[in-house]
């Protein structure tokens, strides 16, 4: 297990010029690249930090292709171009300048290209959220009451001590908010777990 973490992180350490790719994962006959893998990683880590979520986000990164397998097989979701530079344009507005903007693809090694496709995915990724999961998640009105006097009391007394609790009125929105992003959570890990066991899964880690 310490030989397998020492590789990783010396992987993961090369330059992105030096770094010889290989496969780490096949979803269903389709491949996932250490490369793709490294991409998703902050450009800061501690050593220490590396393999544990260099897992992470491979694991991640399979979720990711079994629900963009799901997309082509459903046929009904579609992201234009237009859509992909909104986001695009969104992202590099968070910068001060253009320059800031391309040193942080380089440190991430990005580029502009690979970005645009990482955003498309995302962009798929959500609306089959949205389609699958989002547009049918109601949350009742005894939830909501349920919640606030309970759970969301709890936690607000042990962040702000000092403060008195919010109305419910106040603070409905979100509760509602909190809790159905809670249940699609749910339902997602639900539909992906049925997935994996639908799938060919092969880490080669």
């Amino acid at each position: 297990m310490l030989f397998r973490a020492f590789i990783l992180v010396a992987l993961v350490l090369l330059p992105q010029d030096k770094l010889v790719d290989r496969i780490v994962a096949v979803v269903n006959g389709e491949p996932i690249l250490l490369s793709e893998v490294r991409q998703s990683l902050p450009s800061r880590l501690a050593a220490e930090q590396l393999p544990q979520l260099m897992q992470t986000n491979l694991e991640a990164m399979v979720n990711q292709a079994l629900i963009l397998q799901e997309v082509r097989r459903l046929k009904i979701f579609y992201v234009d171009a237009v859509q992909v530079e909104r986001e695009l344009e969104l992202l590099a507005g968070r910068f001060e300048t253009a320059e800031q903007f391309d040193k942080a693809l380089v440190d991430n090694g990005l580029t502009e290209r690979s970005l645009r496709s990482m955003i498309r995915r995302r962009l798929l990724i959500d609306a089959f959220i949205e389609y699958r999961f989002r547009r049918h998640t109601e949350i009742e009105e005894s939830q909501l009451t349920q919640f606030y006097e309970g759970e969301w009391s709890r936690l607000f007394a042990q962040s702000f001590p000092s403060s008195p609790l919010p109305a419910f009125v106040t603070v409905r929105a979100e509760l509602e908010r909190l809790l159905r992003e809670r249940r699609i959570n749910e339902e997602l890990d639900a539909w992906l777990e049925q997935a994996r066991l639908g799938s060919s899964i092969i880490i080669m880690f």
